[in-house]
């Protein structure tokens, strides 16, 4: 049993290790006591999935395209006005980042890092994001407010600018490190 424990405490010094060398802010309770809590949040939540995962052949890609799914479904029941689907959507999208904070974690572990994983991960945020806005935007134009039926269109014609751009800067860098 202590090997278990011990290694569920490596994976979670790890997680939280890497996220507070990279996103300070992160720890910082005062300045940003809603970050400070939902980072608390995904990090357990990921490192409890990451502790699971470990135990199957479930890839660190294959977790980054059930967030996917889930955002779009999550998107979907956004923009349904019922007001179980938009609890579920909400439930959905506030749950999720869970998965997101598994992911990289999990291809560490499992040394399975790669190309394909840098650019999915930050394309399932956008697919996110562009799912939240446009079920958040069919929803108003459901409730009937003139004008969001221009900006959600909008919203997702620029996530997917960011998308392209963000893909060929990914691919440069990678192309100059093999060089």
């Amino acid at each position: 049993m202590k090997d278990i424990i011990s290694t569920f405490r490596e994976i979670r010094e790890k997680n939280y290790g890497y996220n507070y060398s990279h996103y300070p802010y992160l720890a910082q309770w005062k300045r940003n006591p809603y970050t400070f809590f939902k980072a608390k949040l995904y990090l357990e939540l990921g490192t409890i999935l990451v502790f699971l995962l470990l135990k199957t052949r479930i890839k660190p890609n294959t977790v980054t395209v059930a967030y996917i799914m889930l955002v779009i479904a999550g998107g979907i029941c956004l923009a349904i006005p019922m007001k179980f689907l938009i609890l579920v959507g909400i439930i959905i999208f506030y749950f999720v980042g869970s998965l997101d904070w598994a992911d990289g974690p999990l291809a560490r572990e499992r040394n399975q890092t790669s190309i394909t994983g840098d650019i999915l991960d930050p394309y399932s945020a956008l697919v996110g994001m562009t799912c939240f806005w446009s079920g958040i935007g069919l929803y108003l134009v459901h409730k009937s407010i003139q004008g969001v039926i221009y900006i959600s269109p909008d919203i997702t014609n620029f996530t997917s600018c960011l998308f392209t751009s963000h893909n060929s800067s990914i691919i440069c860098n990678e192309s100059y490190k093999i060089c």
